[in-house]
């Protein structure tokens, strides 16, 4: 049996695109992204992706462990206003989400947890530890993929979001070797975040008609059905 991933067929470019034809690819894509293990994927119009300045400062007030850690983080990423413009001159996307152990997501430095496994060190909790890399892992995996299915299907500027932070995803304690060399080692994978871009992921859940907690260090989780890891791919 060949199990040899079967290279795309790119579709006859088309300026203007049926309407009709758009949202059946729209929903395609949303339907991709479930099966390549999203628990929830939709079609969502551009503008109702919320972009806020005080999304951007939470980078830095308190400041992340990340900031200045990867190109995609501030003070390296997009400027805010540039992410305005270029939500702007979308009208549709596709938003999905993973949803994930609030376990996963609470009491604990990410950027620490990472660091363990990468270290190897042992922890009560190693195994919360790796999902919760493997679910960011997978968001930047299926931003990828449903991305290139869309550039193929002739929606040449599809551009996708993360969520999370692509070095914890892909590099783990390596460090972002773009800031190191100039050369990303996962140039397909690798994506800003929805958080880095000042996207308020929150509100952009709760208009999607999703619900969301607020999790963090200091949290009980005991009540919390499950957490989230969201992407966005903005198609047309």
């Amino acid at each position: 049996m060949n199990n040899k991933k079967r290279k795309p067929k790119p579709k006859l470019f088309k300026q203007v695109r049926d309407p009709k034809e758009l949202q059946k690819d729209l929903a395609h894509y949303a339907q991709e992204a479930i099966r390549l293990g999203a628990t929830d994927a939709k079609p969502i119009r551009a503008s109702d992706v919320v972009i806020d300045e005080r999304v951007r400062a939470k980078c830095m007030i308190p400041k992340c462990p990340g900031y200045g850690a990867c190109v995609h983080c501030p003070p390296t990423a997009l400027p805010v206003e540039t992410v305005r413009q270029l939500v702007k001159s979308f009208q549709w996307g596709v938003l999905f989400k993973v949803e994930a152990d609030p376990r996963s997501m609470a009491g604990y430095n990410t950027f620490h947890v990472v660091a363990n496994l990468a270290a190897g060190r042992k922890h009560k909790d190693t195994e919360l530890y790796k999902q919760l890399e493997q679910d960011v892992r997978s968001i930047y995996s299926i931003v990828g993929d449903i991305e290139s299915m869309a550039f193929y299907d002739g929606h040449h500027l599809a551009m996708g979001f993360g969520g999370g932070n692509c070095l914890i995803a892909l590099c783990k304690d390596k460090g972002c070797q773009v800031l190191q060399e100039g050369t990303c080692r996962f140039p397909l994978r690798s994506r800003p975040s929805m958080e880095s871009c000042a996207m308020d992921v929150y509100r952009t859940v709760e208009n999607a008609g999703w619900t969301i907690y607020p999790l963090g260090i200091r949290c009980d989780v005991s009540e919390v059905k499950h957490g989230i890891h969201v992407g966005l791919v903005l198609i047309e």
